[in-house]
């Protein structure tokens, strides 16, 4: 998910220089061919927008106050679903990614 990467990054707020805004920054995404997404540092809104904010105050009550229906998964709105699958899955990749720098790199046994 791109959109929680440039979150997590702190590119959501980065500050452009007027005429820098086509600047690429790399996203940890890649495409179909292997090859790292970059988005121009002035589109990095059109990514973390309102709908992002949304999902991850959803993700984050979530986290701290458990299920928000009741129930089993099975029995949510497939959208609310998937955007917590998304955004946990993220989540997790995020962590493991900074667990492998502060190892130095270095793959699970």
């Amino acid at each position: 998910m791109i959109a929680y990467r440039l979150y997590r990054a702190g590119k959501h707020a980065a500050k452009v220089r007027k005429g820098r805004e086509w600047l690429p920054v790399a996203t940890g995404v890649a495409d179909e061919q292997g090859r790292e997404i970059q988005v121009p540092i002035g589109e990095v809104g059109k990514y973390v927008n309102d709908f992002f904010w949304e999902a991850m105050e959803l993700y984050g009550n979530t986290e701290l106050l458990g299920a928000p229906f009741d129930g089993g998964w099975a029995e949510w709105p497939w959208e609310i679903f998937v955007i917590l699958r998304t955004l946990k899955a993220e989540q997790r990749r995020w962590e493991y990614r900074e667990y492998e720098k502060r190892r130095g790199g270095q793959k699970h046994p």
